[in-house]
């Protein structure tokens, strides 16, 4: 509801539980091309840049933002702390420089980001960024974490491996482990070998 809303939204939760893939389904939901950027370190490889000829290299979220699309901006907690930023003022604004031109949002482009965290590096995912306060007000912000339901259907009536799973990761939890076990990836693939 919030993407069909044209709100931008940021899913962060746990890595393994689907953020990408719901992300992917949403588009497909609203009949949207699915575009995906993985985390940047700089800005320009997200909204793309003017190369020495004077040509606009373009990226999948500069072609989405002027022609329409999903946009997916994964791992966006992943880059560097100011690569996001130049997101902020498309996303505030509805207008994006593209070498010497200004191009106004297309109405049927949609954002949606995934993070790990919204805080930073932490024990568990000691390779991210803070995510600025600028960045966080722009989306609306939706944890996603792991569903009975879902890990039922992954692990396809195979009870033992869905119980082990669970249990590794309660107990990675009990204890206080940084480490991410049991998750829908896990999970999956687990399955796949035990095949």
């Amino acid at each position: 509801a919030l993407v069909l809303a044209g709100i931008p939204v940021m899913l962060h939760g746990p890595s393994g539980a689907g953020k990408t893939h719901l992300a992917a389904q949403v588009a497909d939901a609203l009949g949207l091309e699915f575009g995906l950027h993985g985390a940047a370190m700089m800005g320009h490889e997200l909204v793309g840049y003017q190369d020495a000829t004077g040509r606009y290299v373009e990226t999948v979220l500069s072609r989405q933002f002027e022609g329409g699309g999903l946009t997916c901006l994964d791992e966006h907690d992943g880059g560097s702390e100011s690569a996001p930023l130049v997101v902020n003022a498309m996303l505030a604004n509805g207008w994006m420089t593209k070498g010497p031109a200004m191009v106004k949002q297309s109405p049927d482009w949609r954002v949606i980001a995934t993070a790990n965290t919204v805080a930073g590096a932490s024990a568990a995912y000691t390779g991210r960024v803070r995510l600025d306060q600028a960045t966080l007000q722009r989306y609306a912000l939706v944890h996603v974490d792991y569903l009975p339901s879902v890990e039922e259907s992954i692990t396809a009536g195979n009870t033992d491996w869905l119980s082990l799973c669970r249990a590794a990761r309660a107990e990675a939890t009990a204890r206080g482990l940084p480490i991410v076990t049991g998750s829908y990836r896990d999970m999956s693939n687990g399955l796949r070998a035990l095949s």
